[in-house]
């Protein structure tokens, strides 16, 4: 039952005048996720997914979607010193809305001792795993460890007239045609085309870059990314048309090319437990990983 005297924080859904606040918060943390994005929040946010509250210096961020344990993020505070009371306050709002299990994922090794001290187990949760790239190393493809990738993308060049383009808001439906051929037959996430259309809607307002390969003048392949970290981009999403050979690796090379040589790393997200996209994210040889851990504590 929830308790009335105690004062609940103030969720609100996530709007794009939210950006500058956000990202105060994320400054202040060093925190690197993929996840912490404003844009990540902003996109998967929509009709309500994602809420943020503010409260005394620290960021709360609360997930809930249909069908899936509600949970929150590891809150952002501009003093770490708060870090504890954050913890408190986010055991209240969660204990309000009756959860059995109080949940936090996105820990990391900044924050970790913080839930240990409070109760909770900390476990590696690898399927969230960011993995990060050497910027130059996704630009060059230089090295044997590349060899396959370069020779298929020479094949396409070779066989097939390519140009790279610069995409916007106004392109959403070329876009979105690539994502609805690319999904049909796939059981995969039903939010992300709420998210992919909100990404290219909004691509001005959140600082989004969009890339995007034509084939004999018909787009076959897009991407978008943006530079929320001083020398890290994040690609949200890359989609192709999977009928051609050696497009993915193409759009991959133009897109750190043409757009994200300016930063030293690209973060290019979790692979979600998926088996396949592990294999490809691995075949890039990542330079690091950004590691997370959830922390659980049953009440």
């Amino acid at each position: 039952m929830e308790n009335n005297n105690i004062k609940q924080l103030q969720f609100n859904m996530i709007t794009t005048d939210m950006r500058a606040e956000v990202e105060k918060y994320i400054a202040a943390s060093g925190i690197q996720s993929s996840e912490y994005t404003f844009t990540t929040s902003m996109m998967w946010g929509v009709e309500g997914k994602i809420t943020i509250a503010f409260e005394d210096g620290i960021m709360y961020t609360c997930y809930c979607f249909p069908s899936y344990q509600r949970f929150m993020l590891a809150p952002l505070c501009l003093n770490e010193a708060d870090y504890p009371k954050a913890i408190a306050r986010a055991e209240e709002f969660m204990t309000s809305q009756n959860c059995c299990e109080h949940m936090f994922k996105g820990v990391t090794d900044a924050n970790a001792e913080y839930f240990r001290q409070a109760g909770y187990v900390i476990t590696p949760d690898r399927d969230n795993y960011d993995y990060v790239y050497d910027m130059e190393d996704l630009r060059s493809l230089t090295g044997k460890k590349y060899h396959a990738k370069r020779n298929f993308i020479n094949r396409l060049k070779n066989e097939r007239d390519f140009r790279f383009v610069t995409l916007g808001p106004e392109d959403i439906d070329r876009c979105m045609a690539i994502y609805y051929k690319w999904a049909d037959g796939k059981e995969e996430s039903p939010w992300e085309e709420s998210a992919m259309r909100t990404g290219i809607k909004y691509a001005k307002e959140l600082g989004l870059v969009m890339g995007g390969i034509e084939i004999d003048g018909e787009l076959k392949a897009f991407s978008a990314a943006d530079k929320p970290f001083a020398d890290t981009a994040v690609v949200y999403f890359e989609k192709a048309d999977g009928d051609i050979p050696g497009l993915y690796p193409l759009m991959n090379q133009q897109m750190a090319e043409n757009l994200l040589s300016d930063v030293s790393f690209i973060n290019r997200e979790e692979d979600m437990g998926i088996e396949g996209l592990r294999k490809a994210k691995l075949s890039y040889y990542p330079a690091r990983f950004v590691e997370k851990y959830s922390a659980k504590k049953h009440v």
